[in-house]
């Protein structure tokens, strides 16, 4: 399934900062790395991308030189300025000198499901459930089981992404019920999917996301649409995914 609603999962940085030490120490190095890391990340979540860049511009000044971090940091600096073939090499340099590292895996799962804005000749879903899957696994937050969820939600892996969004929290998280009302609306539990809908509704969506949910809301009534909704018009990408929703429903029967 393509990618059309906005990625609101922020790529997390899990990190300790060592405390306690004086002068220009390597130690304190690496803290000031980690702080301006944190802070685009964060910038990242909020979707101010020029300042996330000048963030992870900063932790690159602070990082060692060809290293794992190095090169994550320069991915993501690629990546906001749309340079998707350089992000991912360097994405991947740095996976080859610490394959273990939660936010490599988690930024490479994200990468493979379009949550840079990359072309869809990137997405891959098997590849971006094989990094989320190891970030999930090795990872308590809950922003990496949020993301891992979406992308067996993008992967039509509706049953494992139901059971992670439901352990995950819904709470004035307004795409994660989208995602939960959807998914029970293809196993055709349209009261359970009218209630997700209408909450994430009420906290707000985007323009385009508001008019999908409106519409599968007007569906779980089984009767036919209101006039407003059928007239109601839709990016080309948007109704090719609501059609593909419904086939997904179909073969539910």
């Amino acid at each position: 399934m393509k990618k059309i609603i906005p990625l609101v999962f922020s790529l997390v940085l899990i990190a300790s900062l060592t405390v306690g030490c004086t002068g220009p120490s390597e130690s304190q190095l690496r803290n000031k790395m980690l702080l301006h890391a944190n802070t685009g990340y964060t910038y990242f979540t909020e979707n101010k991308y020029d300042l996330a860049r000048g963030q992870f511009e900063e932790a690159l000044k602070s990082s060692k030189k060809n290293g794992a971090e190095y090169y994550r940091y320069l991915a993501e600096t690629s990546l906001l300025d749309g340079k998707f073939k350089n992000g991912l090499y360097n994405l991947e340099k740095s996976y080859e000198l610490d394959p273990y590292n939660i936010v490599t895996n988690n930024s490479l799962g994200l990468f493979f499901i379009g949550a840079y804005g990359e072309d869809d000749v990137y997405t891959d879903y098997n590849k971006s459930l094989k990094y989320l899957k190891y970030a999930y696994e090795h990872s308590d937050a809950e922003l990496v089981k949020e993301n891992y969820a979406l992308a067996n939600y993008l992967a039509e892996e509706y049953d494992l992404a139901l059971d992670l969004f439901l352990d995950a929290n819904l709470e004035n998280k307004p795409y994660n019920n989208y995602y939960v009302g959807t998914i029970y609306v293809i196993k055709r539990e349209h009261e359970l999917g009218r209630r997700h809908l209408e909450r994430a509704l009420e906290m707000g969506l985007d323009n385009e996301t508001e008019k999908l949910a409106r519409m599968f809301v007007g569906v779980t009534y089984e009767e036919p649409l209101s006039e407003e909704l059928m007239n109601m018009e839709f990016d080309e990408e948007s109704e090719a995914y609501f059609d593909e929703i419904f086939e997904s429903a179909l073969e539910q029967l």
